[in-house]
């Protein structure tokens, strides 16, 4: 099922090239697929090498020579929302850019969920085999809007897409990939960051942006049940090896917000109009640029019936050196800081 043209085509040996001419007209792949006489694409093809580079010879991104040719891929929510109700349905754009051309082709995978593609031109897609797993139709595209399924479980979501800028010259050369992330020279995609909730916990608002722009989320890993000495708050995509903070209070103005762009944190906003308490922690290590710091913020939900219904809201904000440091350009900020989205928290 690929197409003839140098689209997002793998083969199973490593430096094999794949003949498109051999190739049924139909593009599109997924991790795994076998291919006749050529054996499988590649496992985690949407996140880490070999991915493209396995058929588009020169393709593979390179810390050492970039090739002013190899793409930015991104992957976006409509109004940057990454809080999401479980069991909910929204949009997704893969777009891939700063490459000559306008052919190309890509594959965006989930940890959890599904996709539901849209045969509508241009940037239609498909589903290959695997609902976790969506790609292109048609090579003659370089952005692609698609639905992804929350799942019914609340929890963390990641998803990954490489991208594949092809010049439609019918052949594996002078095609150019990249994975979703601030670098177009990574060696594996940076996760888009989702998180499912649960039963009594809405989203409110958006994080701000790090330096390479990547959003936190702020989640909850279970029903706000009144009485559950469980309830956490888990907040991903964070600076690594970094204080964070949790702040808990009560809106009484409906839909507040506070620009603090004037604090010297541009682009973030406030969700909580009166702070009434707060946590501290420290993010998980791992990668600075990939975001990869998570903390848990114990917040136990214990009192008597008599709390059903009430509500309040909570934010986090972590430490972050990349919105200052002028080495990273995407976000500049006086304060080296971060802030989640909100979250509205509804006794049941």
């Amino acid at each position: 099922m690929l197409s003839k043209l140098p689209v997002l085509v793998f083969a199973a040996v490593s430096g094999a090239i794949a003949v498109p001419t051999l190739l049924p007209s139909a593009s599109g792949v997924e991790s795994g697929m076998a291919i006749s006489g050529y054996g499988p694409v590649p496992a985690d093809c949407s996140a880490l090498m070999p991915s493209c580079a396995q058929c588009h010879s020169g393709s593979a991104p390179s810390l050492t020579a970039p090739h002013p040719d190899t793409p930015n891929v991104a992957i976006t929510t409509a109004s940057a929302v990454r809080a999401i109700a479980s069991g909910s349905t929204i949009a997704i754009t893969t777009t891939i850019t700063g490459s000559t051309g306008t052919h190309g082709g890509f594959c965006c995978e989930t940890t959890s969920g599904t996709f539901t593609a849209s045969p509508a031109l241009p940037g239609a897609t498909m589903i290959v085999t695997n609902p976790a797993s969506i790609t292109h139709t048609s090579n003659a595209d370089r952005t692609w809007t698609y639905d992804f399924n929350a799942p019914a479980a609340s929890g963390l979501i990641e998803l990954t897409s490489a991208g594949n800028a092809v010049d439609g010259n019918f052949g594996p050369s002078g095609d150019h990939f990249s994975f979703s992330g601030f670098d177009r020279n990574a060696q594996q995609a940076t996760p888009v960051r989702l998180y499912a909730l649960p039963t009594g916990v809405t989203n409110i608002g958006t994080a701000c942006s790090d330096g390479y722009g990547n959003l936190s989320v702020l989640g909850a890993n279970s029903s706000a049940t009144v009485g559950n000495t469980g309830f956490e708050l888990r907040l991903h995509g964070a600076s690594p090896s970094a204080m964070a903070y949790a702040w808990a209070g009560f809106n009484t103005t409906p839909n507040y917000f506070l620009s603090l762009d004037g604090f010297g944190l541009t682009g973030c906003n406030s969700y909580i109009q009166t702070i009434s308490a707060s946590q501290i922690a420290v993010t998980s290590g791992g990668s600075t640029e990939r975001a990869e710091g998570a903390a848990v913020f114990a917040l136990p939900l214990v009192g008597a019936g008599a709390l059903l219904g009430a509500r309040f809201q909570v934010q986090a904000g972590y430490i972050d050196p990349s919105v200052v440091s002028p080495t990273v350009g995407s976000v500049s900020r006086t304060l080296p800081l971060s802030l989640s989205n909100g979250l509205e928290i509804t006794l049941q």
